[in-house]
């Protein structure tokens, strides 16, 4: 074969390889028989185009045919990270549904400032226990009021100017006012009956007829349950008498650990910080259902109290908690006479402590805190001359009566 026809078919080929596009890398052929062969299976001559001047370099494009190897990470693809060579996997915390109680502090052996007992016991009927009133004459039944916080001069005052008459009614039937006092020279234990003007110390020793350390109370921030088998209510329940308490003092140094241990020999009680016709109701509400028994009652309004540690003793509120007391005294004689009772009730009417003069406390010990009150609604002469001072209420009232 000559040399024309040779680059003739040279020619040729290059020109239907750039026709295409698949020429890579094309390097001209030495042998004629490897192009004779590439014309003979089908590719079809065209007129040669000039020759380029210059050879591009040609990348091949993938198509459907040419897949992206599957080991080679796509460039848009992320990478995942390795795992951490300090992480080891834990295991799910489980999800409980149990409740994990509060952290309580220290149990506290109880003392005499735990709760408070419940507050209000309604009266049941008389049971067979109750002691039978009968129709023989004389005193048979008690009732101590308790008028808290009532200074002695204050209250003379209002009876001189008639704006207490239920009271001054009491007084004239009896033969006037019993004048007890606190026996304590510095209101502290070791001096006389060694306690302070307070409501806990004061009532204590009403109740029992002792000084401190006897009732165990000798100022109300440290309040004790009296001993066993000291107080009025277990000495009338051992009488089989009906017993109760209605108050309207009602915090832990009174009624509620003073009498913790005399509770359950107490029938009737009905205690909460109310009105003082609340507290008469209750007192009524004892009269319908122990009214045929022998009984006691202690009938406590927390006022003037309250009023004069807001108010001041001199104050006009002092005075017209003192004058609503006594218009629940002519209630309460009321209803003993609506009973048939009256005659064989002997009321007692005193106070638990004085009030400062002019002041908002009571917190001294003088005559004004130390000099008492007391009126009855029978002429006793022996009562009356027994009572000296506040501890004597209790022993003089159980020698004074065959109960």
């Amino acid at each position: 074969m000559s040399r024309l026809f040779r680059l003739f078919l040279t020619s040729i080929a290059l020109a239907l390889a750039l026709e295409m596009g698949c020429l890579c890398g094309f390097f001209f052929f030495s042998g004629a028989e490897v192009l004779t062969t590439a014309v003979v299976a089908g590719a079809r001559p065209r007129p040669a185009d000039p020759l380029p001047t210059a050879t591009p370099t040609m990348v091949p494009t993938p198509t459907a045919t040419s897949p992206i190897p599957t080991d080679t990470p796509q460039p848009d693809a992320p990478t995942p990270l390795p795992p951490s060579p300090t992480a080891t996997p834990q295991p799910p915390t489980p999800t409980s549904t149990r409740v994990v109680p509060l952290v309580s502090p220290t149990p506290v052996p109880p003392t005499a400032t735990s709760t408070p007992l419940p507050t209000n016991t309604p009266a049941p009927s008389p049971t067979p226990a109750c002691r039978p009133l009968g129709d023989q004459d004389g005193v048979a039944n008690l009732i101590i009021i308790i008028w808290d916080a009532t200074q002695r001069a204050h209250l003379r005052e209002m009876l001189g100017e008639s704006r207490l008459p239920n009271l001054q009614a009491l007084l004239q039937r009896s033969g006037g006012l019993v004048l007890p006092v606190i026996q304590s020279a510095t209101c502290r234990p070791g001096s006389g009956d060694g306690y302070r003007a307070e409501t806990g110390p004061a009532n204590s020793a009403i109740a029992t007829g002792l000084g401190y350390p006897g009732m165990a109370n000798w100022q109300n921030i440290e309040p004790y349950p009296i001993p066993d088998n000291l107080t009025l209510w277990e000495w009338f329940d051992g009488l089989s008498y009906a017993t109760g308490i209605v108050s309207s003092k009602d915090v832990d140094f009174w009624p509620h650990s003073p009498l913790r241990n005399a509770r359950p020999q107490i029938d009737y009680w009905r205690v909460g910080e109310q009105a003082p016709a609340w507290v008469t109701d209750g007192a009524l509400e004892f009269l319908d259902g122990y009214a045929g028994c022998h009984f006691f009652l202690w009938v406590h309004y927390e006022e003037p109290d309250a009023v004069g540690h807001e108010f001041g003793e001199n104050s006009s509120q002092y005075s017209a908690s003192l004058e609503v007391n006594d218009q629940e005294l002519a209630r309460l004689l009321g209803g003993l006479r609506a009973h048939g009772i009256e005659g064989r009730t002997l009321v007692l009417v005193t106070t638990d402590h004085g009030f400062n003069e002019g002041g908002l406390k009571h917190d001294t010990c003088t005559p004004d805190t130390k000099n008492l009150f007391l009126a009855l609604s029978q002429p006793m002469s022996s009562l009356r001359n027994c009572i000296k001072v506040q501890t004597d209420i209790a022993p003089c009232i159980k020698a004074a009566v065959r109960w």
